[in-house]
């Protein structure tokens, strides 16, 4: 819903997140905090290939998916480890030779150029990476992203939007994820950094955010700090079923307005 005058404004977002919570807090938000619980040693890396228009009827669905535990990434140089997981994977798949490009998403902060990735808070071992070295050990091009780029990417083809206006992508797992289509172009500002609305600082917040900084929205609004009002005030629910059952509590009912301000904030 909109004002009268176009504007969003912050009682419409709480009306709107409130009227659709059960489902969309309570299915998204819970279900991703829930697959992510281990968020520093268990994150999930998630490979597919998507085929061209000439391959397999080009119909765009993900053909050989696997999982596998970011755990991996633990003990020694992230990103060597991820080439290798990359090899495997095209090896055991029968897919050598027949990749035209490869796309790497991180929960990260990304260069100008997708080759490297300047700081990556919610994924350890990627700080600094320089994924350079992909292309010419691969033979295709390698482009890295912010995750949540694709996951807009992705909602706006889903969705059928329209590429002449502005899209926003507001993404609830682990932190809290943003993402901005301008014109049907993936904005990333100047530098590569646009979009990281979940490090905006916010007032009388002194909590210690995972990038290092205080007070940043995410330390209030994400999947992390959502579990940790679950485990103090709802410590016997089951944290799927945390909004379903105790939506008008007081607590979530401030989970949900500090959600709204950052929305509001970007949508106006």
């Amino acid at each position: 819903p909109f004002a009268a005058d176009g504007i969003m404004t912050y009682e419409l977002i709480i009306e709107r997140i409130n009227s659709e919570l059960a489902n969309i807090l309570g299915n998204l938000v819970n279900r991703t905090v829930a697959m992510t619980k281990k968020y520093f040693d268990d994150v999930t890396v998630i490979v597919g290939h998507t085929p061209t228009t000439e391959e397999n009827g080009g119909d765009g669905r993900i053909y050989t998916f696997t999982r596998t535990s970011s755990s991996i990434f633990s003990h020694g140089n992230a990103v060597e480890i991820l080439k290798e997981e990359i090899k495997s994977y095209l090896k055991n798949s029968g897919f050598e030779g027949r990749i035209k490009a490869a796309a790497i998403g991180l929960p990260a902060i990304v260069s100008k150029d997708k080759k490297r990735v300047y700081s990556s808070p919610n994924l350890k071992g990627f700080d600094n990476a320089d994924f350079r070295s992909f292309e010419e050990y691969f033979g295709f091009p390698v482009y890295v992203d912010r995750d949540v780029n694709f996951l807009l990417h992705n909602d706006i083809a889903k969705h059928s939007l329209s590429g002449e206006t502005t899209v926003l992508g507001f993404y609830i797992g682990t932190g809290f994820g943003n993402a901005i289509s301008i014109g049907g172009k993936l904005y990333s500002g100047s530098n590569g950094v646009a979009g990281e609305l979940g490090h905006v600082p916010i007032i009388d917040s002194t909590d210690v955010c995972t990038c290092g900084n205080v007070g940043c929205i995410e330390t209030r609004c994400s999947g992390k700090a959502l579990e940790a009002l679950a485990a103090k005030h709802f410590p016997d629910t089951d944290i799927k079923k945390v909004f379903k059952e105790h939506k008008n509590s007081p607590v979530l009912q401030k989970f949900v307005r500090d959600l709204a301000i950052p929305i509001a904030t970007q949508i106006n």
